[in-house]
């Protein structure tokens, strides 16, 4: 693959497995040809940072499930689960459990407590909660 005369990439096709490898810049990606999906990933975010991605099918949910660890620091931080005929569940690790998130006002975040806070907000409660802070879940 060229951006030019400069070459950005290369495709590694393995037609038997029904899978190809792609290599563009720093990024590598495995996909799926049969169902046109990412398997992994590893590489940049346009922002620059550092992602790993992940994804599976669940034949007994007929379902896709993608897991994200931005940053590469071994834990995965979102999951995306896609089944037909149902919206997109998008959840996020918080004290090392998926909370399902939501939108409000255009806004992504959780509920806890009843109330509507934003991901890393309730990251922040769960790790000082977690770390001897005076913070009690759920209160």
């Amino acid at each position: 693959m060229k951006n030019g005369t400069k070459p950005t990439g290369m495709t590694f096709d393995t037609p038997s497995h029904g899978r190809a490898v792609v290599s563009i810049d720093e990024n590598v990606t495995l996909l799926s040809q049969e169902s046109k999906r990412v398997l992994a990933s590893d590489g940049h975010l346009n922002s620059g940072h550092d992602v790993f991605t992940y994804a599976a099918y669940d034949s007994s949910r007929s379902a896709w499930i993608e897991y994200m660890d931005f940053g590469r620091d071994g834990t995965f931080d979102v999951r995306n689960t896609e089944v037909p005929g149902q919206p997109l569940k998008q959840e996020v690790t918080i004290a090392h459990r998926w909370v399902e998130t939501v939108r409000r006002d255009g806004k992504l975040g959780v509920i806890v407590g009843g109330q509507f806070v934003f991901v890393e907000d309730a990251r922040a409660r769960a790790a000082k909660s977690t770390n001897g802070g005076s913070h009690t879940s759920g209160k």
